[in-house]
C-alpha cells in the first residue's frame, strides 16, 4: 500500500489529454452528441461533470463548463482545477513569487479559502487535509485549522481515523487531533471495512482500531480491504484474502487489480479481465486498459481506440475515441480525431443504471495530499514498461513527486519532461531503438530508487 490510497483508487490516474487538431465532445450514455466545447485539454479523472459543472483546460487556463459546453467559470487557474464537492472545488494557481498555490472556490469561481497551501485533498466529513509549508494538518469549510499542520505527512480521515506521520513513525488521530494508536508502524494508510494494512519491519499486516494485530505481518505488500478482501503480494505474486487472511484466491497475478461488485481484475499477459471469487474468468481478459465502473459503464481500451463497456465486459459505447473521460451525472467528455466523426456508436446496447458504481468504498477520493504538480502521465517509462500502473512506474512517481517537485529545479525538469515526452512517445514509442535506448538507463535507476527504499507499490496521482 502507498502513501496515496488503497489499490482500487490508486490503480487509476487522472492524464491530462491534448490535442491540436482533435475534437471535444460531450456525449450521453447512448453515445449521442451533447455539444463540443472548445476546448484544449481535458483531465481523464478530473474533468467529469460533478453538480453541473466540469473543470476542462481552455487555451493555457483551466476553467468549468456546464453540458452545453458553456463556461460556467472562465479560465484562469494554471495549474489545475478539481472537481466540485458539496459546491467547494480546489484549484491551484502558479504565483511567480510564492509558487503553486491550491485554495476553494465556490460555484461563482471565487475563493472562499484563499490558496495558501502547498497542496490540497477535497474535503470529507467537512474536513480537508492540507500542506501548509512543510507539514501537514486539517482545516475546515471556513479555511481554519481544526488540527494544526504539525506532522511529517498524512492521509485524509477514513473511518473516523486518520494515519499520520510523526518522526519516522506512523499512527492514527481522531478528529480532535488525538492518537488512538500511537505512532509505531513504518507506513501509513487507511481503514476499510474496519481494517487497515500497516508495514511493521518490512512486512504487512492488518490491525483494528485499537491498534491491535488481527492478520500477522507476513506480505511484502498489502491493500485495503473493500467488501470483505484485500489483494496482497507474496513470493512476487499478488492474491486475495478474506479478513482471516485466508487465500480467496493464490497469489499468482504480476500486478494487484480492482475490486468491485464481486469481481477482482486481473492482469493476463499484458491484458485486462476480471474473474469472481473462484478464479473463474467473468470478463475475459481482452481489453489493453481498463478503468473503473462510473455511473454504470467503465472506459475501455482495444486497438489503441477507448469506448465504455458495461458490467459484462460488452462496448455500449464502440472503442473509437483517441481518449475519454469517466461518465458522471449521465455525461462524459470525449475526444476524436476528425476524420473518426462517423465512426459508429452502438446505439442498441441497454443502457446502465444511472447509479454510481462503488469502487474504494466511499464515493470520496481516499489519497494522501502532495505537493505535486505534474500534468500527465510517465509518458516514456510507461511506454518502455507497458503500464502507467506497474511496480517500475509507481516507483518513478514516487520519485518524481517526493523529491523533483520540491525543489525549483526539480519542477522545472517536470515541466520539461511534459512538454517533450508525449511527442517523443508519439512518434517513437513503439520503436525498437526507443526501448532500447531508454530501458537500461530506466532499470538502471529503478535500482538504484529501490535501494534509497521508495516503494513499487500501487501509487494515486493527485492530479
Amino acid at each position: 500500500m502507498d502513501k496515496w490510497g488503497c489499490v482500487h483508487v490508486a490503480l487509476f490516474y487522472n492524464i491530462t489529454i491534448k490535442m491540436k487538431e482533435g475534437l471535444f465532445q460531450i456525449i450521453d450514455y447512448s453515445g449521442k452528441v451533447i455539444s463540443e466545447p472548445k476546448l484544449t485539454s481535458v483531465g481523464s479523472r478530473n474533468s467529469c461533470f460533478k453538480e453541473g459543472m466540469a473543470p476542462v483546460k481552455i487555451g493555457d487556463k483551466w476553467g468549468y463548463i456546464a453540458p452545453n459546453g458553456r463556461q460556467t467559470i472562465e479560465p484562469r487557474f494554471s495549474i489545475d482545477a478539481g472537481k466540485f464537492n458539496n459546491s467547494l472545488a480546489r484549484v491551484t494557481d502558479d504565483n511567480t513569487f510564492r509558487g503553486w498555490k491550491t485554495g476553494f472556490i465556490d460555484k461563482t469561481g471565487k475563493y472562499v479559502i484563499e490558496p495558501l497551501f502547498n497542496s490540497a485533498c477535497d474535503f470529507i466529513d467537512n474536513l480537508a487535509l492540507v500542506q501548509y509549508g512543510e507539514k501537514y494538518g486539517f482545516i475546515n469549510k471556513s479555511g481554519a485549522f481544526i488540527i494544526e499542520p504539525k506532522f511529517n505527512d498524512a492521509y485524509v480521515f477514513s473511518e473516523g481515523l486518520a494515519s499520520v506521520k510523526k518522526g519516522d513513525k506512523w499512527g492514527y488521530i481522531d478528529k480532535t487531533g488525538r492518537f488512538i494508536i500511537e505512532p509505531k508502524f513504518d507506513s501509513g494508510s487507511f481503514f476499510q471495512d474496519s481494517l487497515c494494512p500497516v508495514n511493521f519491519k518490512g512486512e504487512w499486516g492488518y490491525i483494528d482500531k485499537t491498534g491491535e494485530i488481527v492478520i500477522s505481518p507476513k506480505f511484502s505488500n498489502a491493500t485495503c480491504f473493500h467488501e470483505g478482501f484485500a489483494c496482497v503480494k507474496s513470493n512476487g505474486k499478488w492474491g486475495f484474502i478474506d479478513q482471516k487472511g485466508k487465500f480467496v484466491i493464490e497469489p499468482q497475478f504480476n500486478h494487484s487489480g480492482l475490486f468491485t461488485d464481486g469481481l477482482f481484475q486481473v492482469n493476463v499477459e499484458d491484458k485486462i479481465g476480471f474473474i469472481d471469487f473462484t478464479g473463474n474468468n467473468v470478463i475475459e481478459p481482452k481489453y489493453e486498459q481498463v478503468c473503473p465502473f462510473e455511473d454504470g459503464l467503465a472506459r475501455a481500451k482495444t486497438q489503441n481506440k477507448w469506448g465504455y463497456i458495461n458490467k459484462k465486459g460488452v462496448y455500449v459505447i464502440e472503442p473509437q475515441y483517441d481518449y475519454c473521460c469517466d461518465f458522471s451525472e449521465g455525461l462524459a467528455i470525449v475526444v476524436t480525431d476528425k476524420k473518426l466523426l462517423t465512426s459508429s456508436v452502438n446505439l442498441n446496447k441497454t443502457s446502465p443504471k444511472q447509479q454510481p458504481t462503488i469502487i474504494s468504498g466511499s464515493q470520496q477520493s481516499h489519497s494522501r495530499v502532495s505537493s505535486k504538480r505534474t500534468k500527465g502521465g510517465c509518458y516514456i517509462a510507461t511506454a518502455i514498461y507497458g503500464s502507467y500502473d506497474c511496480p517500475e512506474v509507481w516507483m518513478l512517481r514516487r520519485y518524481r513527486d517526493k523529491v523533483l517537485d520540491n525543489t525549483w529545479y526539480g519542477r522545472a525538469f517536470i515541466r520539461a519532461y511534459y512538454a517533450i515526452s508525449p511527442t517523443l512517445v508519439k512518434w517513437f514509442g513503439k520503436t525498437d531503438w526507443f526501448r532500447n535506448l531508454f530501458s537500461k538507463p530506466l532499470s538502471r535507476w529503478i535500482a538504484k530508487l529501490n535501494k534509497q527504499g521508495f516503494e513499487d507499490t500501487p501509487y494515486n496521482d493527485k492530479y
